[in-house]
């Protein structure tokens, strides 16, 4: 997450600066001389201020650091700014002496994988990372964009190369997130019924299913059927099956009314297709009128006025 340090710096000499200047200090600075200047940071910056001579091995800031000294150089001119550090320290390199050394320079992969691993705790993220286009060393970068398209974890991500140039890449990495659930364990045709002996738990990796899953509490109390043909292995995917209802909509139903001690009892019917245990909206065959109790065996729909469960 970046740390934010803001630092507003007000006019003293008769006028009012009313927007702030929004300077994004990155991880890794790169000069193209062996001073570190105010220009490094802001490049429009109208004042050519030494901060520090860069040495071979360069120099390293916290964002404290680095937000007091400039605050110090910006101090007497009439400028309202905002820093934003991308990481709480700052490498300050020269640029002759960046990509001497192997090491030189941020492993783009890994670093990005570091952070969504933060982000996504949850996952298990495969060791194949593809960019496009193919990047392995760079001076700096940021994270335009990530997000999950099914199991396939995407980031955008514009680079500062070892040549100076900026590129415009995406990083791509398999993701999984293993979860037990209910699997067919022999292929089920479409309209047949799922019974709890046709299935099975299994582990797999959700992401690559975009579903609802059907858990053993759901088929140990209702009933379903594939509406399309189902492969052993394959788990059970809400979208793919349908209720089996105990009573269908239009049949007569015994509606119960308890009120403290009183039950009253009438004749209704089911305005749609209704399992037991579940809320159902019924019509009052007599007075027509459209109530709401819950189905129970024996063709029953409880209504409780009491005010409790």
């Amino acid at each position: 997450m970046k740390s934010k340090t803001i630092l507003m710096l007000f006019c003293f000499f008769g006028f009012t600066v009313f927007s702030a200047v929004e300077i994004t200090v990155p991880g890794t600075i790169v000069s193209d001389d062996q001073y570190f200047t105010v220009k490094d940071i802001w490049p429009e910056f109208p004042y050519d201020r030494t901060i520090a001579f860069i040495g071979k091995s360069g120099l390293t800031y916290t964002s404290e650091e680095l937000a007091k000294t400039l605050y110090g150089l910006m101090k007497p001119y009439d400028i309202k700014y905002e820093l934003e550090f991308v990481s709480k320290d700052i490498k300050i390199l020269y640029s002759q002496y960046m990509f001497k050394e192997e090491q030189s320079g941020i492993d783009i992969k890994k670093d990005i994988l570091e952070k969504m691993q933060k982000n996504y705790p949850e996952y298990v993220f495969s060791e194949h990372v593809i960019t496009r286009p193919a990047v392995e060393k760079v001076i700096s970068y940021e994270i335009n964009s990530y997000g999950l398209l099914k199991d396939l974890l995407n980031v955008t991500f514009t680079a500062k190369m070892p040549d100076g140039k900026k590129t415009i890449g995406t990083l791509s990495v398999a993701v999984e997130k293993n979860v037990k659930v209910l699997v067919i364990l022999q292929d089920v045709k479409k309209n047949q019924q799922i019974k709890v002996e046709l299935t099975g738990e299994s582990t797999v990796n959700i992401l690559k299913y975009e579903f609802n899953i059907i858990n053993r509490h759901d088929l140990d109390n209702f009933a379903y059927t594939a509406l399309r043909d189902l492969k052993a292995g394959e788990p059970i995917n809400i979208a793919f099956v349908k209720k089996i209802p105990d009573l269908k909509a239009g049949q007569t139903v015994e509606i119960v009314v308890e009120y403290g001690t009183v039950m009253v009892r009438a004749t209704g019917r089911l305005m749609k297709d209704a399992s037991y245990g579940e809320v159902v909206q019924i019509r009052n065959i007599d007075s027509g009128v459209l109530l709401e109790g819950v189905l129970v065996q024996g063709a029953k729909v409880l209504i409780n006025m009491n005010g409790g469960d």
